[in-house]
């Protein structure tokens, strides 16, 4: 079984209430920080959220080009964040 981005939509507000300021720490996190690349596992844990819920966004945020990840047996990695990204702020 695999779990759609789709289904992941309809039911991550029911299991992580605070999901959309989850997804603010972890695009803030992204453009603000000092690391040019960095880990999703790394990334979640920074913002203390599910990794599920940082990696769902970072995949979201790589198919509108908004970054770039490289992914490897043990994880994903974010190497390239767009400046646009930090629109997303507003």
């Amino acid at each position: 079984m695999k779990l759609t981005r789709f289904g992941f939509g309809a039911g991550v507000e029911a299991l992580v209430p605070d999901v959309h300021e989850a997804h603010r720490r972890c695009i803030a996190a992204l453009v603000n920080g000092s690391n040019a690349s960095i880990e999703v596992a790394e990334l979640a844990q920074r913002i203390d959220s599910p990794k599920l819920v940082v990696q769902q966004l970072v995949l979201d945020l790589q198919d509108k080009n908004l970054l770039s990840v490289t992914r490897s047996l043990v994880g994903m990695r974010v190497n390239r964040i767009s400046p646009t990204l930090r629109r997303l702020l507003d």
